[in-house]
């Protein structure tokens, strides 16, 4: 339908960094769906809708919409993409540092995405599991996670995936002050996610990593590490991430 034609187009503006063009293609496959009455199609805009605020740090109104696509959902039975919303919600609960409530929907997601078979959702609501328990501080956990998942990542040959099984595994290392490993793992995170069409992640993973480079002392890397951000960043024309990468650079100069 033109709804899930919208819905589409607006994932892959999505992933390009391209938040407004995304935010308004969600809201047309929104409006279609809600005119013919396609509850499905209306779900799916819905979870569109939660991502993008999510990706201008909107969180507590995303995990509003997602919550509201995750009834929807519900009532069609279509268990994949309650797996994906009940990954996003999760995520975003992490985000506000509500991590029990962010473990228990990750948690369900896996439940999900098992229960149908669905080894790719099955992977990412591993690897955002493993994100959540990073940012709690359990690194013995998140590894575990990582561990499980990596397997699952080899076998559907998912560079996305792999780059953040690595990224986690960088700030793992990083935690056990094992910095040289750390270093590594990062470096192949980023030159996995350098060859895939995902500049705004690109982004943002480069200027969190610039700031572990800091706190490791190897300010010049960091520096590397900003200014591509910051390249990649005015490309796209990705507002925020700009801002950011200013503040951080600016603070590096200081």
């Amino acid at each position: 339908t033109a709804a899930d034609i919208l819905y589409d187009m607006g994932g892959v503006m999505e992933r390009r960094g391209m938040n407004v063009e995304a935010l308004d293609r969600f809201q047309k496959a929104r409006d279609i769906a809600i005119e013919l009455s396609d509850d499905l199609a209306l779900g799916k805009a819905l979870y569109g809708l939660g991502r993008a605020q999510s990706t201008l740090r909107e969180f507590e109104r995303a995990i509003e919409l997602k919550k509201e696509a995750l009834a929807i959902l519900e009532r069609r039975g279509d268990t994949t993409m309650m797996a994906k919303a009940c990954i996003s919600i999760g995520n975003d609960l992490c985000a506000l540092d509500r991590n029990g409530d962010g473990e228990a929907y990750l948690e369900r997601s896996i439940e999900l995405a098992n229960a149908v078979g669905d080894l790719s959702t099955m992977g990412y609501a591993l690897s955002n599991l493993a994100g959540c328990k990073l940012t709690m501080g359990d690194l013995d956990g998140a590894e575990a996670l990582v561990d499980r998942c990596l397997p699952i990542a080899a076998k559907l040959n998912d560079p996305l995936m792999t780059s953040t099984l690595l990224f986690h595994k960088g700030y793992i290392r990083t935690g056990r002050k094992q910095w040289s490993e750390a270093r590594a793992q990062f470096q192949r995170s980023l030159d996995i996610l350098r060859e895939i069409d995902m500049p705004a992640r690109l982004g943002q993973w480069l200027m969190e990593v610039a700031d572990v480079f800091v706190h490791n002392g190897e300010v010049q890397e960091a520096r590397e590490l900003l200014d591509e951000a910051f390249v990649i960043a005015t490309r796209i024309g990705h507002q925020k991430l700009l801002e950011k990468v200013r503040e951080n650079r600016e603070r590096l100069c200081a």
